[in-house]
């Protein structure tokens, strides 16, 4: 692939302007009548497994049987994905519209959701609605309404003297989106599956960073300090929001992030950015 020229944004971009030709190939050669697949793929593997139930011993039935089993698999996994991505066209284009789509649509949920019965605390099964919602309710009270009569009190000196961690406030943000700040948790926990990681379970694999072209080994430290892409980018935002730091450290930077004056969008931005 040639060498582009711009801004990092504008590589990318272009990156994946020159990979959707080579995608739309592989899925008119591969995926270009995927119902007609699955229902040839499901025949084949019903005519292996009547013949193999005929010859059980037989070495070859085997073989073509565990070969149409693969191929089968395969095959329903793109159609099970057909299926989702044909459904949620359906649902963009008729969801808002007063149309049997719609309302069979929320009569399935409502079904799916729908509580018919419930075992109690004696193992009586109970199909009663009112009865239903009374046995949830008392369940319910029972673990968060009442104290354990058993419980040991803690000393609050003791509890005191366990390590206080300081980037709760800062990653759990409300303002934060649910999956950055996952993404940023496992971050901090030296978590997050970077290729140095991943090669202790697999040392073939390469474990260069991808985004410098460096031969670098890909881990935390360097996605966030040392990968000369991720640097520029930020650098940029850094002077976007104004800061002046010099933390080397996730762990450093996240103290920094909860002593200083900024605001709450600001640390959400940067939570955001990490990802």
């Amino acid at each position: 692939m040639e060498k582009d020229n711009g801004t990092k944004m504008f590589q990318i971009v272009t990156k994946l302007k020159g990979l959707k030709p080579k995608l739309k190939q592989l899925n008119h050669q591969y995926f270009a009548d995927i119902p007609a697949a699955h229902g040839k793929a499901k025949m084949e593997l019903d005519d292996c497994q009547k013949e193999l139930h005929k010859c059980p011993l037989n070495a070859e039935l085997q073989v073509r049987e565990a070969a149409a089993r693969t191929e089968f698999a395969t095959i329903q996994d793109a159609y099970l994905s057909f299926l989702q991505q044909k459904a949620k066209i359906l649902w963009l284009k008729d969801g808002d519209s007063n149309s049997a789509f719609y309302h069979n649509s929320i009569r399935a949920r409502r079904s799916q959701n729908q509580i018919l019965s419930i075992m109690d605390s004696n193992g009586v099964r109970v199909d009663n609605p009112h009865q239903i919602s009374t046995l949830f309710l008392e369940y319910y009270n029972q673990i968060l309404g009442s104290k354990m009569v058993n419980r040991k009190s803690v000393l609050e000196g003791v509890m005191r003297q366990g390590e206080k961690k300081h980037w709760p406030s800062v990653v759990w943000s409300r303002l934060n989106c649910p999956k950055h700040s996952f993404i940023f948790w496992l971050t901090i926990l030296q978590r997050l599956k970077t290729k140095d990681r991943v090669k202790r379970y697999n040392p073939q694999i390469d474990s260069g960073c991808v985004l410098c072209n460096n031969s670098v080994e890909e881990s935390v430290e360097h996605l966030f300090f040392d990968c000369s892409f991720t640097r520029e980018c930020f650098e940029l935002v850094k002077q976007w929001l104004g800061w002046r730091t010099s933390a080397k450290t996730v762990d450093r930077i996240v103290i920094w992030l909860g002593k200083t004056k900024c605001s709450k969008f600001k640390r959400a931005f940067f939570v955001t950015l990490s990802p």
